[in-house]
C-alpha cells in the first residue's frame, strides 16, 4: 500500500498513476492500474504468473493429505472398534491380530474397548493413524 493521502493536486495524482502504468509495462505480470481512490491510495492487480516457491519445494504431507492435523489416539482406536465390528459380522467368533502404533494400543487397553480375543501388536514405528486388523 503506497499512501498519497496528503496529495491534493489531481495533476500530480494522474502522473503518479501514469508513470506507474509506464514502469508496469515492462513486468512480465499482467498489471492493471485502476487509479486512485478518494482516499489517495492507488488501486491495482496484478495477475500471478507461477507458483509459489512453497508450493515448487514442498509435497502434500502423505499423513495427513496437507491438512497439517493427524487422527488423535482416541479417534484412530474409534476406527479400530469400527472394523473389529464389521469383521465379527463377517466372520464371527475368530481371533483377530490388531497391528497398531504403541499410542493407540495403549487408549485400547485403558479403555478396554476390544475383546481379549483380538492380540495386539504394538509398533512404534507404526504411523498414529496406520492400523491393521486381520483375522488370525
Amino acid at each position: 500500500v503506497i499512501d498519497f493521502i496528503d496529495m491534493q493536486d489531481e495533476s500530480s495524482q494522474q502522473e503518479v498513476v501514469d508513470a506507474l502504468k509506464k514502469a508496469l509495462k515492462r513486468d512480465r505480470t499482467r498489471t492493471n492500474v485502476v487509479g486512485m481512490t478518494g482516499l489517495g491510495l492507488v488501486e491495482m492487480t496484478r495477475k500471478k504468473i507461477r507458483q509459489r516457491v512453497a508450493t515448487l519445494m514442498h509435497k502434500t504431507c502423505p499423513y495427513c493429505n496437507g491438512s497439517g492435523r493427524v487422527y488423535s489416539e482416541e479417534t484412530v482406536a474409534l476406527k479400530v472398534v469400527e472394523e473389529y465390528i464389521k469383521q465379527h459380522r463377517e466372520n464371527g467368533d475368530v481371533d483377530y491380530l490388531l497391528k497398531v502404533h504403541n499410542d493407540v494400543a495403549d487408549y485400547i487397553e485403558s479403555e478396554s474397548l476390544l475383546p481379549k480375543n483380538v492380540h495386539i501388536y504394538r509398533s512404534r514405528s507404526a504411523h498414529i493413524e496406520y492400523f491393521r486388523l486381520a483375522p488370525e
